[in-house]
């Protein structure tokens, strides 16, 4: 009877133990997606004609909670991490940048990537886009799904 009373009360100890943890480390990361939670006055600025460094550059940019409960403004590049697939936007891993092809970029809430793609792109040996016949499509796409805030930056995951 010792033993078994013994063993129950290590089994709570450990589970409780393993709750708290897991607690602390999911709250200390804010890392679960879904930054759109934790963040304000989300946007993107998507080929600004009046400034070089923003043309084919999708940043998302957003006021996000740090872990002290203060508001910092933090901005990602979105490029290297979503492509334009045959007109769909996609989580891309190898078919990423598609800054250059897709245009009127914007988020609604909470946190859905919207714009118009373009269709039937190419790419040349020199890496440039060719667009024998576009045809342009909505597109969608929820950032919640791999951006996260972490304690106040906004990452890729």
């Amino acid at each position: 009877m010792k033993n078994i009373s013994r063993l129950l009360r290590i089994t709570f100890t450990f589970l409780l133990t393993l709750c708290v943890s897991m607690n602390l480390v999911t709250g200390m990361a804010w890392a679960t997606g879904e930054f759109s939670k934790t963040c304000t006055d989300i946007k993107i600025t998507h080929n600004d004609d009046s400034d070089l460094n923003t043309i084919g550059k999708p940043i998302l940019s957003a006021y996000c909670q740090k872990l002290n409960g203060s508001e910092v403004e933090t901005s990602l590049d979105l490029n290297p991490y979503i492509g334009n697939v045959d007109g769909v936007l996609a989580w891309a891993g190898s078919k990423s940048n598609f800054g250059l092809s897709c245009y009127d970029l914007t988020v609604s809430y909470p946190g859905t990537l919207e714009g118009v793609c373009l269709r039937d792109t190419k790419r040349g040996d020199d890496g440039k886009f060719i667009i024998p016949n576009p045809k342009e499509i909505a597109a969608f796409l929820d950032l919640d799904e791999h951006i996260v805030n972490r304690d106040g930056t906004l990452q890729y995951e």
